[in-house]
């Protein structure tokens, strides 16, 4: 619906392949959990006039889809949103849609023991970070709160020294 071009945007997968994480300068870090992404695969030319024209001014358009990899995600089949990313190289995007298939094949684990899942959210929480570099507070209050009073929260977490900034 909306059409965005982020240039020099930085992707990557985090060490245990729990998320796909891109940051762009002055802005919030983008996180995307890998098990609600569907699959990667090879993409056509994009049908936004002014983003082929943009894409065209960086690089060669008859390796421009082969250079773009379109990545589907959601919840389940039937909300499902895309999002298109364009490598510098045609090895490069072929090495990131092979990689990030064989990460699908075994990230779509429902019932993991407790230890991963609390890795699994403290790495969110690190990758979650605002334009400052920095995890909000927000992000710790919704953690916490779970039907306790946010008030109780964020005064826990003055306590500790915590919530200096914000």
């Amino acid at each position: 619906e909306s059409t965005c071009l982020e240039t020099n945007a930085h992707v990557k997968v985090d060490e245990y392949g729990f998320f796909l994480y891109w940051l762009i300068e002055a802005r919030d870090a983008v996180v995307l959990d890998m098990g609600q992404v569907w699959e990667a695969r090879p993409s056509g030319l994009p049908k936004d006039g002014r983003v082929l024209f943009e894409l065209e001014q960086r690089g060669s358009r008859e390796t421009l889809e082969e250079r773009t990899i379109w990545i589907t995600h959601g919840q389940d089949l039937v909300n499902v949103q895309s999002f298109y990313l364009v490598a510098e190289t045609v090895e490069i995007a072929r090495a990131w849609r092979i990689g990030i298939n064989e990460i699908l094949k075994n990230c779509k684990i429902r019932h993991v023991c407790p230890t991963t899942n609390l890795l699994r959210y403290w790495k969110w929480l690190t990758l979650s970070v605002n334009d400052r570099r920095k995890i909000p507070i927000k992000l710790l209050v919704k953690t916490f709160a779970s039907g306790k009073p946010e008030k109780m929260v964020l005064k826990c977490l003055s306590d500790l020294g915590l919530c200096g900034d914000k």
